[in-house]
């Protein structure tokens, strides 16, 4: 009985045959043939029914091994391929791919850095402006607090303010703390020096200048009003 299911099977090899999307399909008794698409749709063996009846006569069970040892290879076959492919697919990227993404970036980049710029000069103008104003209301407030005179020098040379008090029985004004400046950067700069001087009584005159001062940052300019009697504003 060995001997004749052996020799049926070298007579009469099993032959595996694979089916893809596309149609192409290779045959060999020993080999598989895979689709390049996908993974094998259909597949076909030829002498199956031959080996099937030789496991069912064979008592010993050489049909079943030789069924078993028929599909072993083919399955690693496939397996192997599909690492193979698993291994290309996870390469990385490629060059073109990488000089594409950083063309994008730096377009992107060089969009963005403009404007990026100015808001950050606009922000720091904005920021200014309410530093001029909060020392301006200050001055005011510790001239009414304290009954005696204070003024307040914005400098246009270096975009600075000073404040200065005049307490009894002093003549002249003497500085309080040192000079602040509008902008940590430097990027604003004020129309002209400014001198206003704050009353006990909370009058605002101008000693240098006018009761307005305008503070810009090259691209945008907003000016300070400030009324005789200390109501400031901005435009």
């Amino acid at each position: 009985m060995v001997n004749d299911v052996n020799s049926r099977m070298l007579k009469n090899p099993p032959r595996l045959s694979f089916r893809g999307a596309a149609g192409d399909e290779e045959s060999r008794p020993d080999q598989i043939g895979v689709s390049r698409e996908r993974f094998l749709a259909e597949f076909t063996l030829s002498g199956q029914s031959e080996i099937l009846r030789c496991a069912q006569d064979d008592s010993e069970g050489l049909g079943m091994t030789m069924f078993a040892k028929v599909f072993q290879h083919p399955a690693r076959a496939v397996a192997s391929r599909a690492r193979r492919r698993a291994v290309q697919r996870s390469d990385g990227y490629s060059l073109l791919q990488i000089l594409i993404t950083l063309a994008v970036v730096s377009t992107l980049a060089a969009m963005a850095l403009p404007t990026t710029r100015n808001a950050l000069r606009n922000y720091r103008l904005t920021a200014a402006v309410a530093s001029a104003s909060g020392a301006i209301a200050a001055a005011r407030y510790q001239a009414i607090m304290r009954s005696y005179p204070y003024n307040l020098t914005f400098n246009s040379t270096n975009a600075t303010y000073q404040v200065a008090s005049e307490p009894p029985p002093a003549t002249t004004f003497t500085n309080v703390g040192g000079a602040v400046p509008l902008s940590g950067v430097g990027d604003v700069t004020i129309n002209r020096t400014t001198v206003l001087q704050f009353n006990a009584n909370g009058t605002v005159s101008a000693t240098t200048g006018t009761l307005s001062l305008t503070i810009s940052n090259g691209l945008l300019t907003k000016t300070i009003n400030v009324t005789g009697v200390g109501d400031v504003s901005s435009n």
